[in-house]
């Protein structure tokens, strides 16, 4: 089944809503990442959300001149990192939000 592109925020609001209770999922035996179903079913719902971004004319501007390779590669880290799975999600990768914070601290 495909999803329309206007679903496309409400795909990542859950897949966010799920992570904000990753706590729960840390203490029982198996992780969120595992009980979603590990790397696959992450990297799939990643592509698809990317996916749906490009396609969706109301928001896709903003991704214009944006590698979506790295996107994606951040995105699932990101997630993947936060659902407790193996991965290490490198801030690094968003410069811009380094050097703002810098600012702030000033």
């Amino acid at each position: 089944m495909t999803l329309p592109v206007v679903g496309a925020l409400p795909v990542l609001a859950t897949l966010l809503l799920l992570l904000a209770f990753s706590a729960e999922a840390h203490a029982a035996k198996a992780t969120l990442f595992e009980s979603m179903g590990g790397e696959g079913v992450l990297r799939t719902a990643v592509d698809r959300f990317a996916e749906l971004v490009v396609a969706d004319d109301r928001i896709n501007f903003t991704f214009a001149d944006a590698d979506m390779n790295k996107f994606r590669k951040l995105l699932y880290e990101q997630l993947c990192e936060l659902s407790g799975g193996p991965c290490r999600y490198n801030r690094a990768g968003h410069a811009h939000v380094a050097r703002q914070d810098e600012a702030q601290n000033v």
